[in-house]
């Protein structure tokens, strides 16, 4: 008899599976992302298909059933559960019907153990696309770069007849439990470091998100090549931070300096990994919220020092995640999304391996939603450099003013790779 194994939300994962169920008016949001990949060369499809299985039983959340009460119940690995998330198009059919338009947004059965799903898209009986989808209600955005990994590694493995090995069961980590008095500390610096003070959305909204009769999303995308990367990784070194952090405090200055505020608030989440999870499927998540302020014309060596000290405070309470941090914002606000302004960096692993580019297909296509989420300010490493996307929700905010706000970020942290010392704003 299958027994499954429990495993409880995290709190984030509880709030993605609260908003994908808000049908009142139909307007249920996922935390999805979709993937949509050109192959280079002919796709063994056998071999894929029993690569897509595999990850079934490499990775057990792949598997996973989510219910209402904050709980993923894992089965035993089942065939026919693969075979029903690996869906095959026919090109004709697939651009006819916008079939990517509705795969790009569309609301898994997580419920069923529908949480992820692979499409083969052919023309004449030869895969010329592969599109990948996840909710992440399941996992962290690292976790879909593992899949992806993990996929293009079993198919050679698999097409060249090498054998398959992996370990069935991953563990999936249990956090360290926080006493209370460590949680209550944390409580009171977020009540005092927030204050009751509103502060304002930076970027202008053009339409209330009660108007909306359906969520659209767009996004802008940016590359910086693999020197650059390298001065970004020299300057952050040293200052001390990590790319993640500098590049969090080059975006607040961007756009504190763009659109003329003196206060402006980011839900900065990361992907907390070592050596022991960086391979794991499974939320790892945390998360502040950043407040960050500048006074008229400060320099950027000034506004990164200061920021940075409050940071290093910030990240100290992080015990206290940035769901906790916006209820008690919204307390005095009274806004239900007080913080739709996200940065989240995933920098552990490209997003997608040179052995996945070169034996499966290049990467032609993304685009991701999150509930709550008005801007999400993304960034991976690609092809050794950076690969940014910034996903908008569409007619609320906008996309001339994030188009110039997106540009102006790139470029200002080209700038600072040529200036270097800082000296200049």
């Amino acid at each position: 008899m299958n027994e499954e194994k429990m495993v409880l939300m995290t709190p984030l994962q509880c709030a993605y599976m609260i908003e994908r169920k808000n049908t009142a008016e139909n307007m249920g949001v996922p935390c999805h992302v979709y993937m949509e990949f050109q192959t280079k060369k002919d796709i063994e499809e056998k071999s894929l298909k029993a690569a897509w299985a595999e990850l079934f039983k490499i990775h057990p959340m792949m598997r996973a059933r989510c219910d209402d009460c904050g709980i993923l119940y894992i089965g035993d690995f089942k065939q026919i559960q693969c075979y029903k998330a690996y869906k095959e198009w026919d090109i004709g059919e697939f651009e006819r019907k916008n079939i990517r338009q509705k795969i790009s947004h569309q609301i898994l059965d997580v419920e069923n153990e529908v949480a992820c799903q692979l499409h083969v898209i052919k023309s004449q009986d030869k895969i010329c696309r592969i599109g990948f989808e996840l909710d992440l209600v399941i996992c962290d955005v690292h976790s879909f770069q593992v899949i992806l990994k993990d996929l293009a590694d079993m198919y050679m493995k698999i097409r060249d007849g090498k054998g398959i090995f992996y370990q069935s069961g991953e563990e999936i980590e249990v956090k360290n439990i926080i006493c209370q008095d460590e949680v209550l500390k944390a409580k009171r610096y977020w009540q005092e470091r927030m204050g009751n003070d509103y502060i304002e959305f930076p970027f202008k909204v053009q339409k209330n998100i009660q108007e909306l009769s359906q969520y659209n999303y767009i996004s802008f995308q940016s590359e910086i090549e693999n020197k650059e990367y390298d001065s970004i990784v020299k300057l952050a070194v040293k200052q001390g931070v990590t790319v993640e952090v500098y590049l969090l405090i080059v975006l607040c200055y961007v756009v504190l300096q763009e659109t003329g505020k003196k206060r402006i608030l980011v839900n900065y989440l990361l992907s907390e990994r070592n050596q022991r999870n960086l391979n794991i499927v499974g939320d790892f998540t945390k998360s502040i919220i950043f407040k960050c302020e500048s006074e008229t014309d400060m320099c950027f060596k000034k506004f990164f020092d200061s920021m940075y000290e409050i940071y290093r405070k910030d990240w100290s309470h992080c015990c206290l995640d940035g769901l906790s941090i916006q209820t008690i914002i919204k307390k005095s606000t009274n806004e239900k999304y007080p913080v739709p302004f996200v940065f989240s960096p995933s920098l552990n692993m490209p997003i997608v391996t040179a052995e996945f580019t070169s034996n499966i297909g290049e990467l032609v296509y993304i685009i991701s939603q999150t509930p709550g989420v008005w801007l999400d300010a993304q960034v991976y490493r690609k092809d050794d450099g950076l690969f940014f996307t910034w996903v908008i929700l569409k007619e609320v905010l906008d996309e001339v003013e994030i188009a110039n706000i997106f540009n102006t970020y790139i470029k200002y942290i080209l700038k600072l790779n040529d200036i270097g010392n800082w000296r200049k704003k």
